[in-house]
């Protein structure tokens, strides 16, 4: 497939974001815990409800900025108790813009490519970037043959599920829904993430009730935006 200048380099742009928001997201987590990460996740609305509009060069709408700042207001919450974790915190904010950056810029390309040609320069240069990290970084990585084959399990469902056919099917749906849209509705992602992971993972994932109290009023945000928009079309 060939490609012009300008889309290499906007594939490339996105193999960047995307590769740096994976890099990231999993270290918050190994410093932190899946619920705190999940948590920072919600706030990609609010940061889509602003940059958005400066990227379309469209209005800026006061029920999706309103419905935004909420998610600060628990956010404050989960600061106020978590400020041990501050880095794992504001690694988890970088790692969230990059994803809405990330949505924005596919939000650009589905306009003009397929999904499928979309995420698979997207996923190659990602690829790429992952290697020039692991490369440079001093972090060992175990031996094939000392991988568990319950972990290849694992890894492959992580992989083509997980990554490859999300990636595919949430760059398509940009075709007919806003990012603002789909970072509203990947904020109910920390919901089920969390209760995954009190389950799976025990003690070690539950945080003060404070925290909890932050991330539910985060997800109510997400609700209210959801019923607002319904009864807006409706």
């Amino acid at each position: 497939m060939k490609l012009s200048k300008a889309s290499f380099l906007n594939f490339s742009l996105g193999g960047l974001l995307i590769s740096i928001h994976w890099y990231l997201f999993f270290y918050s987590i190994k410093i932190s815990s899946i619920s705190l990460t999940l948590s920072i996740l919600s706030t990609a609305s609010l940061m889509a409800s602003f940059l958005e509009p400066l990227f379309y060069k469209r209005p800026f709408r006061i029920h999706e900025l309103l419905f935004g700042l909420v998610a600060i207001i628990g956010l404050v919450l989960i600061f106020g108790i978590q400020t041990e974790n501050y880095i794992a915190i504001l690694m988890s904010l970088f790692c969230t813009l990059l994803s809405v950056l990330f949505s924005l810029l596919n939000g650009y390309l589905i306009k003009k490519h397929s999904s499928l040609k979309i995420s698979f320069y997207e996923i190659i240069f990602g690829l790429f970037i992952i290697s020039l990290i692991m490369f440079v970084s001093d972090v060992k990585f175990p031996s094939v043959h000392l991988i568990k084959t319950s972990n290849w399990i694992y890894i492959f469902i992580l992989g083509s599920l997980c990554t490859a056919y999300a990636f595919v099917a949430s760059t398509y749906i940009l075709k007919h829904i806003s990012p603002y849209t789909m970072m509203m509705s990947l904020n109910l992602e920390p919901i089920y993430g969390i209760i995954f992971s009190l389950i799976i993972f025990g003690d070690k994932e539950y945080i003060d009730v404070q925290f909890y109290i932050g991330a539910a009023i985060i997800f109510l945000g997400v609700i209210g935006n959801i019923v607002f928009k319904f009864k807006k079309t409706s």
